[in-house]
């Protein structure tokens, strides 16, 4: 027996089905047939026989990619490119099981690659089936799968989702190219901590302690912002080899910022008094509490009531009562500043937290009334619209509200007893402050 026959023999234990196929002509001959062995020496159209191939044993989803990879024209042109060997993998009808994959494989000989072509066809076998595993988990779950070498600062691409901008497949410098991949996709808020997190030593150093290292970043890609998670996994520990994968999270992110900002925007609603947009009584006093355990800092609790409110919505109506109320909390806060505190605790009653040394809180008092006298509604500038001022002193007062409320409310009973339009608070060992 000679070397060829050896070789040929040797091809038919491992092919199902072996077709000549003329690239001048578009005849093929059945060389070898494991299926159906009568039909060796069998001559056909090969483009015929490939669609009664896929026909009878290719599940129908792969149809046009089996085509578009072995009828005629492509055979054609890849062997006119000069490639003597290619091949792809397709499911059966009942594709499910190792051994319910094919591989086909079109071997163009050397002397005459410009004239035929040698089809083979084999049951894939485990090796496909663990290659499928991966790529379905891959094109489901995750754009790429990288398998690290820490040791050696190398890594190798083991499969990618279609149309993922990739790193390279291959690569002897990971940290060379992580420093390259960041600049070019790491959106620059979140650099740095990637920078960090994709370190060899940092990835060991979680690994350590931890089954997986993981962290999400903000990419630009294809133009536009998204969110992917980072994993890293031992998948031998002693030789420092590591399965890295990058899931796109985007949906769940966008998903749990809006659920975060809804939170935020229910919290805000919940504390805040709908007519004047300040603190309602609740955050009002939960604010004040917590200051009040925190620190001894000398605080003025201004307690603030119009004069005649009744009269001003009798007269003038509720809703110019309406926009007096919000008018005096626009006064309150310019007052206070940004970092104190203004709440309506009542109908026509507001609380101003101020941290102020004790001799100076008249100086707010006098400013809360001068800014409410100033106040007009349209139409109705004749009506004069003030109020009074109740002074309390935290912590020489009390170091709680109700504390601070009861002793400014008697200041402001005081304030008006003595004509209204004025502000009271007792200064320690005085008559007032």
């Amino acid at each position: 027996m000679n070397i060829a026959q050896e070789i040929y023999e040797s091809i038919q234990e491992l092919y199902q089905e072996i077709i000549k196929v003329d690239l001048k002509t578009g005849k093929a001959t059945i060389l070898h047939s494991i299926t159906d062995p009568s039909d060796r020496g069998k001559e056909c159209i090969w483009d015929s026989q490939l669609e009664k191939y896929m026909k009878n044993k290719i599940q129908p989803s792969d149809h046009e990619r089996m085509r578009d990879n072995f009828c005629l024209r492509h055979l054609r042109n890849e062997c006119e490119k000069g490639k003597g060997l290619f091949s792809n993998n397709f499911s059966t009808m009942n594709g499910k099981l190792p051994d319910n994959h094919v591989t086909v494989l079109a071997f163009a000989p050397g002397n005459d690659s410009q004239e035929k072509v040698y089809v083979l066809l084999r049951k894939a076998g485990q090796e496909y089936f663990m290659w499928s595993i991966a790529n379905q988990y891959v094109s489901s779950t995750c754009d790429y799968f990288i398998y690290l070498d820490a040791k050696h600062n190398s890594y190798q691409m083991f499969s990618s989702r279609a149309g993922t901008p990739l790193p390279p497949v291959i690569c002897n410098d990971y940290e060379g190219s992580k420093i390259e991949y960041v600049r070019k996709y790491v959106v620059e808020e979140d650099q740095e901590m990637v920078m960090r997190e994709m370190q060899i030593s940092r990835i060991q150093e979680v690994l350590e302690h931890n089954e997986v290292h993981s962290f999400t970043c903000g990419i630009m890609e294809h133009g536009g912002y998204k969110r992917k998670r980072l994993d890293y996994r031992y998948y031998d520990k002693e030789c420092q080899m590591i399965l890295f994968s990058r899931t796109d999270v985007t949906n769940v992110y966008l998903e749990e910022q809006k659920k975060s900002q809804r939170m935020e925007e229910l919290l805000l609603k919940a504390q805040t008094d709908p007519l004047t947009k300040i603190c309602n009584f609740q955050a009002t006093f939960d604010a004040i509490s917590e200051k009040l355990t925190d620190t001894d800092d000398n605080y003025a609790f201004c307690f603030v009531d119009l004069d005649n409110f009744k009269q001003i919505n009798d007269t003038m109506g509720h809703l110019a009562g309406d926009e007096v109320l919000r008018q005096v909390a626009d006064v309150l806060k310019d007052v206070a500043g940004p970092e104190n505190l203004v709440g309506r605790v009542g109908g026509d009653e507001f609380v101003v937290f101020v941290k102020t040394e004790q001799d100076r809180a008249r100086e707010t008092a006098e400013k809360i009334l001068a800014g409410i006298q100033n106040i007009t509604v349209e139409g109705r500038n004749s009506t004069r619209i003030s109020g009074s001022v109740g002074i309390a002193i935290a912590p020489r007062d009390g170091r709680d509200y109700y504390a601070l409320l009861k002793r400014a409310d008697a200041c402001l009973y005081q304030a008006k007893s003595e004509g209204k339009d004025r502000w009271y608070g007792e200064k320690e060992g005085q008559e007032n402050i």
